[in-house]
């Protein structure tokens, strides 16, 4: 990694990125390749259910808590016999074990959400500017822009620029056709279930302007510094079928290294009679 001139130190108290009152009282449901499963977060207890092809596989409840550690959630469950990581909004949410592979990824079955739509990736959304090659024990190592359509981790992209990325471009396409709205999901930073540690160490992506190519309509967008997934509203600019970029205007530094990293980007299709719906 491309390390910053002066290191930054610093204490601070880390309070957790969401409480248990998120989660609590919430049902969420995953539907893949007819295996249905389902996670029941109440009074502190998870219960997990797996039907497949419509009869029960699997089921077992035990107690949970929310840790945080350098900027990245986790679930632990019992006492520590196991530890999910866990990407979410109020709606969805993403959760890994280590080997890094997603085993769950679902709705809150109370979303505003349509859950008969979809967020979809895709290896080859996006292309970039530039990317981050580096050399670790003699072996080279890419980020490359095919990682922003990978949501196993650690897989980020990686500016390669040679300050903190700002300036650089992402171009992206996608159908921006009548019966679709569409939001892009992002997933701000480095996300490493073994080491978390790399979230604050890496620059994360603070402002971003996204232009549609084609009729240079385009907006500022802040974005929050959490891995946890963040929906973008993007029909309002993005309307003509040239494609759009997204260029990097602030970021938030790194405390050891002089990159900037995002985890993934992807794409959520509402139907254009669906209700459109400010995310918070």
């Amino acid at each position: 990694m491309k390390k910053r001139v002066l290191y930054l130190f610093f204490c601070f108290v880390c309070y957790p990125l969401f409480s248990n009152n998120i989660l609590e009282g919430k049902t969420y449901s995953s539907d893949v390749n007819g295996l249905r499963q389902i996670i029941e977060f109440s009074d502190g207890t998870l219960k997990y259910t797996a039907y497949y092809d419509g009869d029960k596989d699997e089921e077992y409840s035990t107690t949970y808590r929310v840790e945080e550690n350098e900027g990245i959630s986790y679930l632990v469950l019992g006492k520590e016999s196991e530890k999910w990581l866990a990407m979410l909004s109020e709606d969805y949410i993403f959760l890994y074990k280590e080997d890094g592979e997603p085993f769950f990824d679902g709705w809150w079955t109370g979303s505003k959400f349509d859950p008969t739509l979809f967020n979809y990736y895709s290896k080859d959304l996006f292309e970039t500017d530039s990317f981050l090659i580096e050399e670790i024990d003699n072996k080279k190592i890419s980020y490359p822009s095919a990682n922003l359509g990978t949501i196993a981790i650690p897989y980020p992209w990686v500016e390669g620029d040679e300050n903190d990325g700002v300036g650089v471009h992402i171009t992206g396409l996608f159908n921006s056709g009548e019966r679709f709205q569409h939001y892009l999901v992002f997933s701000n930073g480095y996300v490493s279930y073994k080491r978390p540690d790399l979230y604050r160490k890496n620059g994360r992506i603070k402002k971003i302007r996204i232009t549609d190519i084609e009729l240079g309509k385009s907006k500022d967008v802040d974005i929050k510094d959490t891995p946890n997934l963040q929906y973008i509203y993007v029909s309002d600019i993005i309307t003509g079928n040239k494609g759009f970029t997204i260029e990097i205007l602030e970021t938030y530094s790194g405390s050891k290294y002089n990159d900037t990293c995002i985890n993934f980007l992807g794409v959520y299709y509402v139907h254009n009679t669906s209700p459109l719906f400010d995310y918070k």
